[in-house]
């Protein structure tokens, strides 16, 4: 309208910046860069207000993508997102309605998903096992009166930043807990500790009674379970906790699984290095169920049903 010379308000209706453009409506409005980090590429926009669609398409043959069906599902999914940001755009100016982050990653994901089952004839991409090695390398569900505690630890090595990954799921595989917390530590072996030491301390406080913790540092549960080998100085005090903290449990066993059977914790330990503070993620956040679907042979999505 702007450039035909009509009058109107350029500003961002949400945030008020001066002038909305399609970069800023689609990347760069804090709203937008909520909506890119929620969904399930968790893609993170730079604040600084220096991104655009042409640099998103620029780079993404360069992106690490494991085969070319995942490239153009995430490629379907980039799309569908701005789609429905625009629509969220036009029904808070035009239409009176407020959409919460919420809907509009669900509307995206969900838009999403219809689309590749009608052009790929599946809903999800499909998981192949060929062998029992791959079989076990996924995530499996607890018996039923038992909660599982999945954790992890993530730590920069060229810059500042740590943080650590907890996961609470039931024996449906579907999330109880999920947490990023951005607690400093120096070592890898630390912040799983203290990624375990979490995990028991919000299973504790949910009331749980039977647990079973996995972690992917197989060093960390060795230590755990065998008390013939002294650990570290630097992770003593934290192990103590960890195994008078267990004392406090009916049931409380300590696995060690490989990092493909860890995947949420993991997402969540990445997470926890761009966040401000201890986040408490919603269990209907859609890249949260979307990851507990993609590990488990076993657990229903409801997002996906």
């Amino acid at each position: 309208m702007l450039k035909r010379q009509l009058a109107g308000d350029s500003s961002c209706q949400r945030c008020g910046a001066q002038s909305e453009t399609t970069d800023h409506l689609l990347f760069t409005c804090p709203f937008a860069r909520a909506m890119w980090f929620g969904s399930a590429l968790a893609l993170i926009i730079p604040p600084d207000g220096l991104f655009s669609v042409a640099q998103l398409l620029h780079h993404w043959p360069k992106m690490n993508f494991p085969n070319k069906r995942t490239s153009e599902e995430a490629l379907s999914l980039v799309v569908f997102i701005c789609w429905t940001l625009w629509l969220a755009r036009n029904d808070k100016v035009f239409g009176n309605r407020e959409w919460t982050p919420e809907e509009v990653i669900s509307h995206a994901q969900v838009s999403c998903a219809e689309f590749l089952a009608s052009t790929t004839g599946c809903l999800t991409p499909q998981v192949h096992i060929h062998d029992q090695q791959a079989r076990t390398s996924m995530w499996t569900p607890p018996d039923p009166r038992t909660i599982k505690v999945n954790c992890n630890a993530a730590l920069h090595l060229d810059e500042p930043g740590s943080g650590i990954g907890v996961v609470l799921r039931n024996h449906r595989g579907l999330p109880i807990q999920a947490s990023s917390d951005p607690i400093p530590f120096h070592d890898a072996l630390l912040g799983e500790a203290l990624a375990i030491l979490n995990g028991m301390q919000v299973a504790s406080a949910t009331a749980c009674t039977r647990i079973q913790v996995e972690s992917d540092s197989k060093e960390l549960v060795t230590l755990i379970k065998e008390t013939s080998t002294p650990p570290p100085v630097f992770i003593r005090s934290t192990l103590h906790d960890i195994k008078v903290l267990a004392l406090t449990f009916n049931t409380c066993m300590f696995s060690h699984i490989p990092r493909d059977a860890n995947q949420v914790a993991h997402a969540l330990a990445r997470k926890a290095l761009s966040v401000a503070c201890q986040t408490d993620w919603p269990l209907s956040t859609p890249w949260i169920l979307q990851a507990c679907c993609k590990d488990s042979e076993y657990c229903s999505c409801p997002f996906l049903q």
